[in-house]
């Protein structure tokens, strides 16, 4: 039987806490970005990795075309 502290286990906890809102924020931006051609519940379906990629490409051309005039909105 594996044992651990409270507090060991608080922290596990909490890491998954945070990890979840990471996710959560990761599928509102997706939708966001991709004005309605992803649903939410399409958005939800992704694979992990799938979600953490399309985020870092949505941020790596947030940056590109943040001195620009081109609007991205």
């Amino acid at each position: 039987m594996i044992t651990a502290e409270p507090s060991e286990v608080a922290s596990y906890f909490e890491e998954m806490a945070s990890d979840a809102r990471e996710i959560k924020k990761q599928v509102i931006e997706i939708c966001w970005y991709m004005r309605g051609s992803v649903t939410h519940d399409q958005a939800w379906q992704l694979t992990y990795e799938d979600k953490k990629l399309v985020t870092e490409f949505i941020k790596e051309n947030s940056e590109r075309f943040k001195g620009s005039m081109t609007p991205v909105v």
